[in-house]
């Protein structure tokens, strides 16, 4: 699933969100994400790992919607990528206003986020 905004795999069940350059993000868009997720999972718990290294802004619908995503249910684990201090605070607002059932963490590297999703995956398959 792409769009101009973003980029969106799936795979080993974890569902991978990359917000392109300069995007502008709406609850549309990120609607359509969790719809695709929800989609691909097919009933089963998923893990998503959102890069978020690109410069991309929030609408506030969309804020409000991650806070009441009704598409949450079968998401066992959220990991965000950051690399820069931009990033980060972009990330520690976003992840202030996430699910509050549902606690996502940061990591640096893309491999350091899957590695955590895997064992939340594992965890919740056991």
């Amino acid at each position: 699933m792409n769009n101009k905004k973003i980029e969106v795999t799936f795979g080993q069940q974890i569902l991978v969100v990359r917000f392109l350059d300069g995007a502008f993000i709406e609850e549309k868009d990120l609607r359509e994400i969790y719809e695709y997720g929800n989609q691909k999972a097919n009933g089963k718990p998923y893990g998503i790992l959102f890069e978020a290294v690109n410069h991309y802004s929030v609408a506030e619908d969309a804020i409000e919607f991650i806070a009441n995503n009704p598409y949450s249910k079968d998401i066992i684990a959220k990991a965000y990528i950051i690399d820069t201090k931009e990033a980060e605070l972009k990330a520690k607002a976003h992840l202030s206003f996430d699910h509050p059932s549902l606690k996502p963490f940061t990591f640096k590297t893309i491999e350091e986020g899957c590695a955590w999703l895997f064992s939340k995956l594992k965890e919740g398959n056991s």
